[in-house]
């Protein structure tokens, strides 16, 4: 489904006070993924599979999270989308992560790479 069928088509939380001065005005929309949405991964978990997030997520925060949306696991998904840096120990949400590696294993990994080494490694269960 694409983000204009949900009206998601602002980053969230969007430009907010900006859009008065905006020529065309955005249509009324969620800041997040309404749950009367599936997602590919609530299709694939019902199916029996293992599902992954691995990464940003830009769809909601608090009861709007990838493991509200389907997935089993949860790594580097927040409310920010983002983390405050790329290196070790990333900032903000990071340290709530699921990993697969002990914590001498994740020290001094650049982001992107710790992402990869999660996503080839076992789930955890």
């Amino acid at each position: 489904m694409y983000p204009s069928r949900t009206n998601l088509t602002d980053w969230i939380p969007g430009w907010g006070k900006q859009y008065g001065s905006f020529p065309l005005l955005p249509p009324k929309w969620t800041q997040h993924l309404e749950q009367q949405h599936t997602s590919l991964a609530e299709a694939l978990h019902d199916a029996g599979y293992t599902t992954q997030h691995l990464g940003k997520w830009h769809l909601g925060g608090t009861g709007d999270l990838p493991e509200n949306h389907g997935f089993d696991v949860n790594i580097g998904g927040s409310i920010r989308g983002c983390l405050r840096a790329t290196n070790f120990p990333y900032g903000g949400e990071a340290m709530k992560w699921h990993s697969n590696f002990p914590e001498s294993q994740r020290e001094g990994r650049y982001l992107t790479n710790r992402l990869a080494d999660e996503a080839v490694a076992r789930p955890p269960r």
